[in-house]
């Protein structure tokens, strides 16, 4: 298995009936993981299969940078409301999924936001869903 952010590509090489299906190679999104509480490990996982020719979906964090340069909050003495935690994203065939996506409310004063449709991906890599949602507002 190789990790290309939170796409994964998974071969199937001792699996003679997935071979036999045409699945000896593929991508596939992590969907869940089982951690065991007693361990601290992985106890299992499940992948959703995405062809190697087609868009896949997954989603990913949003992290939030430029809290010490943002004048909303050092100055004004706003608070930052980190709204939305993950996007979906639609990662095109060949192309590798980011492992986050990084808002930066450096420049935001008072009531300033970030929306959903300002998000960038990166190459091959196109946010989908609500283009109006709020991700991190500034506020008092």
């Amino acid at each position: 298995m190789r990790l290309d952010g939170p796409l994964y590509h998974v071969a199937f090489a001792t699996d003679a009936d997935a071979a036999a299906a045409g699945w000896a190679h593929t991508r596939g999104a992590l969907r869940n993981v089982t951690v065991l509480p007693l361990r601290d490990a992985p106890g299992g996982a499940s992948l959703v299969a995405a062809p190697p020719d087609a868009p896949a979906r997954v989603r990913v964090p949003v992290r939030v940078r430029g809290v010490d340069r943002c004048a909303g909050l050092q100055e004004e003495g706003g608070w930052l409301n980190h709204l939305t935690q993950g996007v979906d994203v639609e990662v095109a065939a060949g192309a590798v999924a980011p492992d986050w996506l990084t808002v930066d409310v450096g420049g935001l004063g008072l009531r300033g936001r970030v929306l959903v449709g300002e998000l960038d991906g990166g190459a091959g890599v196109r946010v989908v869903g609500d283009p109006t949602k709020i991700v991190a507002v500034i506020s008092k």
